[in-house]
């Protein structure tokens, strides 16, 4: 017997939040799968798990790293993955680090003049793997919150040309993005006093050699549309999640109709509307790294919606017609397709 609040029990504290790990993400390349554990009994620490082909499953990360950026404070998009490479954004330094294999990471962006004064998200490598799009926010030295910069920014994975700022000017970019041929390049843009589920702007560009790399030519904006009604709310336009097709089409997700919804767009024509009606595919992009569709080989799309507080998974066929897919789950996201295995470093001849 004990007084009242005072007995003692086997449930912990410490032993509730060890059951708690988090998921967050997952990418699937041949037959191998990644994804991110966030761990409470590791004081908060991402690590970065894979199965491989014969079933067994590894941690990727060696003690002291943590895949986490604190990118838009909120982070998300800190990993990703490419053969044998794994890219990390780690959280006591915010400086991106490397993975080749088993081997112990290395530090691919240089130490910046203040301490986490460069921080890097939502990567993407393009299709001969010498090139790595990403967003860079810069924290000038001694500078105030107003003086932070957000660039999208190319690096040679060769180490041969020093990082350089493809996009500047927006107050926030995100979801840089190469073509599956390399030859364009999307990505999300918004300024104050938007946030991104007010109003953002995807813009694409052509891509053209240049000695320093990969250059923007002819950069517009395919949809969303800055929020310019009274006092700043009302008649934004916010797209979010887009990413390239196999055939070379660009989709996202926009709500001019008051819903997030699912469209398309080819390189020299409208806008499609793809799946649209009252519910939202997606939902607010707080973080990087979020997505609620995915491609498959056979040119259906399979996508995530909500509705009524319930989040459903539906397949858009090839002939426009949809179908949901009777599952038992009432939440769901980081939808991914698998990709097929490529060599790593891949150079180019």
């Amino acid at each position: 017997m004990a007084p009242y609040g005072s007995w003692t029990t086997p449930i912990t504290s410490a032993l509730v939040v060890k059951a708690a790990a988090g998921l967050g993400g997952v990418a699937v390349e041949g037959d191998v799968v990644t994804w991110a554990e966030a761990r409470p009994e590791e004081a908060g620490r991402t690590q970065i798990v894979q199965r491989r082909p014969d079933g067994t499953s590894v941690e990727r990360l060696p003690a002291g790293f943590n895949a986490r950026t604190a990118v838009h404070e909120y982070g998300g998009g800190a990993w990703w993955v490419r053969g044998p490479g794994l890219w990390f954004a780690n959280w006591a330094d915010q400086r991106l680090y490397r993975q080749e294999g088993d081997a112990p990471p290395e530090p691919v962006t240089a130490e910046p003049a203040s301490p986490r004064g460069d921080r890097w998200a939502d990567g993407d490598i393009d299709p001969s793997g010498r090139w790595l799009v990403v967003v860079r926010e810069h924290h000038p030295p001694g500078g105030s919150p107003a003086d932070v910069v957000n660039e999208v920014v190319v690096l040679d994975t060769t180490g041969e040309l020093e990082p350089r700022a493809l996009v500047s000017g927006p107050d926030f970019v995100s979801n840089p993005r190469f073509s599956p041929d390399g030859r364009w390049l999307c990505w999300l843009q918004w300024s104050h006093p938007d946030m991104p589920w007010d109003a953002a702007e995807l813009c694409v560009s052509e891509l053209r050699d240049a000695p320093v790399g990969p250059a923007l030519q002819h950069p517009e904006v395919v949809a969303g549309r800055p929020d310019l009604g009274p006092g700043g709310h009302g008649d934004g336009e916010s797209v979010t999640q887009a990413r390239w097709a196999a055939d070379g089409s660009l989709w996202f997700v926009s709500d001019r109709t008051g819903w997030w919804n699912l469209y398309r767009w080819v390189p020299g024509g409208p806008v499609e509307p793809k799946v649209t009606g009252d519910f939202e595919v997606g939902g607010p992009p707080w973080i990087f790294g979020q997505s609620a569709f995915a491609f498959l080989d056979d040119g259906r799309v399979v996508y995530a919606y909500t509705r009524d507080g319930q989040d459903h998974l539906a397949v858009l066929g090839s002939d426009g017609t949809t179908a949901d897919l009777a599952l038992p789950y009432t939440a769901v996201s980081s939808l991914t397709r698998p990709r097929r295995s490529v060599p790593w470093p891949h150079r180019p001849s």
